[in-house]
């Protein structure tokens, strides 16, 4: 029987919390501004965001005027991205799914995908993503991916470990880069309150 892939539990408990404060509202916005010129979608067209984590970058294109779509696989991201809806009439919609799993064709405008997801899954499963995302689009639909996961970006910035602090949690992010296999590995501690927890990716 084969191993499950990392990410199917990862994200849970603290990670879910780092992640909505990681991002100021400030960068949201920037970040979708920018996403929206160079997609060169109109508003009132079809935008999906894989994986969407939660839901951030989705509900700013929806307050944008775009019919949105964000996909995740994680249970207690895409709760964090529905409670961004609550009280809210807005064009966004979101979907437990694996990346690699869009059922859409020819139905969007434009794609994105951010903040180093593409780096989850092996050669053929960026593959099959991106297989999938070609599907998904209309013909002239485009797609914006962003990685900083590169050896150009990775090496000189490569630190063993750094510790933010998020209100009242603690986070740190400790990386290993093996040169035979050109891969990263990252461990994450987080604590809060006295509960401390530990993930690998």
């Amino acid at each position: 029987m084969s191993q499950p892939e990392w990410h199917s539990d990862f994200f849970t408990g603290l990670v879910v919390e780092s992640q909505r404060r990681l991002n100021p509202e400030s960068k949201t916005r920037d970040e979708a501004r920018f996403l929206q010129t160079h997609l060169r979608v109109a508003p009132g067209g079809r935008v999906a965001d894989v994986p969407c984590g939660d839901g951030r970058l989705t509900v700013a294109f929806a307050e944008a005027g775009y019919e949105t779509v964000g996909v995740d696989g994680s249970q207690g991201l895409l709760e964090a991205a529905r409670e961004r809806l609550t009280g809210r009439s807005l064009p966004a919609e979101f979907h437990r799914r694996d990346m690699r799993d869009l059922p859409w064709e020819s139905h969007f405008d434009g794609v994105f995908c951010v903040g180093n997801s593409f780096a989850y899954l092996d050669d053929a499963g960026n593959e099959a993503f991106l297989r999938a995302v070609h599907r998904s689009l209309k013909p002239g639909g485009r797609f914006a991916l962003e990685t900083g996961v590169v050896a150009e970006s990775v090496l000189p910035n490569l630190v063993s470990g750094r510790w933010w602090l998020l209100g009242d949690l603690y986070f740190l992010h400790e990386t290993d880069f093996d040169p035979l296999t050109s891969r990263l590995t990252s461990d994450y501690t987080l604590m809060r309150d006295g509960v401390v927890e530990k993930k690998r990716a």
